[in-house]
């Protein structure tokens, strides 16, 4: 049956693709075409069309649109570098080998991930909360500048650390959650 239907296709198809072609696709005749007197004495018939402004036009938009082009490729390359100074500065301060020791020393790549994310949370609280505490205490001046930075720090550390525990206790249960939900059929081989 589906070696027929397959046949009935391929011939219903060819049938159509046979009248594709007009007749005149080769050039071996001229079109005549019967044009009135009157309509061809008029000026207006046998001016060129001046398209001056429509090109000024497609000019204009071609550079628009390479303008957006070069744009988009400068937001990714800067995207690419801030990526790779984010993954080397991570390198560098032994957040992703600590992780990845600690993964394989458990055997477990929750725990090695757990680490991970705990430990970046702490750095951006660290960083984060000295530079709020500077910059506050820019306005206020409340301390001096080294003790604001220190005590920002402290306080960034501390809820970097809390945050990071809570936000992985609930990436965990929505991976749970996600993973409940998601079926992947095995296809037998």
């Amino acid at each position: 049956m589906k070696f027929f239907l397959t046949i009935l296709i391929l011939i219903l198809t060819a049938a159509t693709l046979t009248h594709a072609q007009v007749t005149d696709s080769a050039k071996q005749k001229q079109a005549t075409v019967q044009a009135d007197s009157v309509v061809a004495a008029t000026p207006a018939a046998t001016e060129p069309v001046d398209d001056g402004e429509f090109l000024g036009f497609l000019l204009f938009f071609a550079m628009g649109v390479c303008a957006i082009i070069m744009a988009g490729i400068g937001i990714g390359i800067l995207l690419t570098i801030g990526a790779l100074f984010i993954v080397s500065a991570m390198v560098t301060a032994g957040i992703i080998s600590a992780s990845v020791i600690v993964g394989i020393y458990t055997r477990s790549l929750t725990k090695g991930f757990k680490v991970f994310f705990i430990s970046c949370s702490i750095v951006a609280g660290c960083t984060f909360g000295a530079a709020g505490l500077w910059l506050l205490n820019l306005s206020t001046h409340w301390h001096d500048t080294l003790n604001a930075i220190l005590l920002g720090a402290g306080c960034g550390l501390v809820s970097g650390l809390a945050g990071g525990m809570i936000s992985f206790y609930f990436l965990q249960r929505l991976v749970a959650r996600l993973r409940s939900k998601i079926t992947i059929p095995i296809i037998p081989k």
